[in-house]
Parts: C-alpha cells; sequence; structure tokens
C-alpha cells in the first residue's frame, strides 16, 4: 500500500532487476491491492514492488549497504523511501484516528517505528531507548538483553561490554530505566 501512494518515490527497474521482480509478483499475486481482472505486472507495478521489497528489506534489518547494493540505489534513496514511509504511516495513522478507526491507528504505530528505525518487531522496546538504534538495539538483544526491563535489570559490568555499548552509553541506558 505505501509503495502505491502517489506521494511514494517508486524505484525503476532494469532486466537485472526484472526476474526477481516477477518472481515477487508471482507469489503475491493474489494479496497485491490491485484489481484481480486481467491480473498482469505493469512496468508501475513492478517498480512498486521493487519499492516494496526495499521497505521490506529495511524493516528485516538487512544492512543498508547490502540494500543499496542488491537493488542498485544510493543511500539518499533509501533515506528518502524511509522518510516517505514514515509520513505516510503517521497520516494513515492520523486518518484512522479521525474517523474512529482507533484499533487500526494503534497497529500503525509499531510499523511506523519499524520504518523509522529499520528493525524487526522484536526490537521495538530497545529503540525507545535515546542513544540506541538498529545496530545497538541487535547488539544488546544478542547479549540477551532484550527489552527495556532487560537492560534495567542487566548490571553496569555486563552493559558496558556489549559491542556498540561502552561505558557512558550504558550509564545512560541505566539512568534512562531507572527514572522509567
Amino acid at each position: 500500500m505505501l509503495a502505491m501512494a502517489p506521494d511514494m518515490m517508486t524505484l525503476s527497474f532494469g532486466k537485472k532487476d526484472f526476474d526477481e521482480l516477477m518472481e515477487i509478483f508471482s507469489a503475491h499475486a493474489e494479496t497485491l491491492l490491485v484489481s484481480k481482472d486481467g491480473l498482469a505486472a505493469t512496468d508501475q507495478m513492478l517498480s512498486e514492488i521493487k519499492t516494496a521489497s526495499v521497505l521490506m528489506q529495511w524493516i528485516l534489518e538487512t544492512p543498508e549497504e547490502k540494500i543499496t547494493d542488491h537493488f542498485g540505489i544510493g543511500p539518499g534513496d533509501l533515506r528518502t523511501i524511509v522518510e516517505l514511509a514514515d509520513w505516510l504511516l503517521y497520516a494513515a495513522q492520523e486518518v484512522a484516528k479521525a474517523i474512529g478507526m482507533k484499533d487500526e491507528a494503534r497497529a500503525i504505530s509499531p510499523l511506523r517505528v519499524r520504518v523509522n528505525y529499520g528493525v524487526k518487531e522484536e526490537l521495538l522496546g530497545l529503540v525507545s531507548l535515546k542513544g540506541v538504534g538498529r545496530i545497538r538495539a541487535r547488539s544488546l538483544y544478542e547479549a540477551g538483553v532484550k527489552d527495556v526491563r532487560g537492560v534495567k535489570d542487566t548490571s553496569l559490568d555486563v552493559l558496558q561490554k556489549v559491542p556498540k555499548i561502552g561505558h557512558a552509553l550504558a550509564l545512560d541506558l541505566k539512568k534512562q530505566t531507572a527514572e522509567g
């Protein structure tokens, strides 16, 4: 849906992308938000599928360099797609609230965080901490610190030894979790 929005930047595709995009199209043809009558892969649809694939890889924590290399885009293109997706999700959330669809509005919130940080659902709590993005959140998670409560319960000594954390950030994280 995000990739099909008129305000979303769609990515062009070349011959090297065609087979992969057609494979994705075939696998998901029944769930695409298009008319089922005469369902055929148009150039516009393949561009939207490429854009959606970039977003999907982003929220599955694929490294930025791997995404940009695989899809033949620049880091600025990725950042633009992420920012536009966040903006579109925000707008959808506000519309849902305005028309009384509170459950739907709440359901959009975690996806917005995932798009913003480029993380899987399991890291949502950790990226809520100041100074923790996708890399540090994954590092904490892999070290056994699964959520904010885990940060609070983990000793400073153990926390500062987690890769990408260090002493200063560990102190700040302990302070943040002590306040909550």
